[in-house]
């Protein structure tokens, strides 16, 4: 009876060693294993420039302190009090109907020392034609996103800034819905 009951467990621990060998080599692999075809990274249109300039950049902001708004969505640490009541709007249009555009507000609060943004990136896919696998068509179909974006800076010396976005990401393609936090 001690014999059969030895047997019985070492096969249990035979079973779970073979579930953990599996887990183990799953979650080791799982860095070559991408969820989004076609891209990196999901809400990719967050890296567009905001703005003509930001594009003549290279997209890579270095630190300037000027009055140019679209800078702070890429670096909120450049908002300063020349952005004051500074408005921004930047619409491109691309091929096969796509669009992008960035539209922000800047405003400095002196009581506080601090000076705010708000700005709304969004695409537009446009429009898509709606088929199963027979290529019935059942109609069309639009995709976009948009992200509305909420940031804030404060000097906190000649040299220090301190800046922080704040972006509510909304997603649509056909029946399909996402929303994202991005800090």
């Amino acid at each position: 009876m001690g014999n059969f009951r030895t047997v019985k467990i070492k096969l249990k621990m035979k079973k779970y060693l073979q579930y953990l060998l599996i887990g183990l080599s799953v979650t080791l692999c799982a860095p070559n294993v991408y969820g989004q075809l076609g891209g990196q990274h999901i809400y990719e249109f967050l890296s567009l420039p905001s703005s003509g300039r930001v594009t003549a950049l290279g997209g890579s902001v270095i630190s300037i302190m000027d009055d140019d708004i679209s800078l702070a969505y890429h670096n909120p640490a450049s908002l300063n009090s020349e952005m004051h009541n500074r408005l921004s709007f930047n619409h491109n249009f691309h091929l096969a109907d796509i669009s992008n555009g960035y539209f922000a507000f800047g405003r400095h609060l002196p009581k506080w020392g601090i000076t705010t943004h708000a700005a709304i990136n969004y695409i537009d896919y446009g429009e898509f034609v709606a088929a199963d696998d027979r290529d019935v068509v059942s109609g069309t179909f639009d995709a976009g996103e948009t992200a509305i974006v909420v940031g804030a800076s404060k000097r906190m010396n000649e040299r220090i800034v301190l800046g922080a976005n704040f972006k509510t990401v909304f997603s649509r393609f056909e029946n399909y819905n996402s929303t994202g936090l991005v800090a």
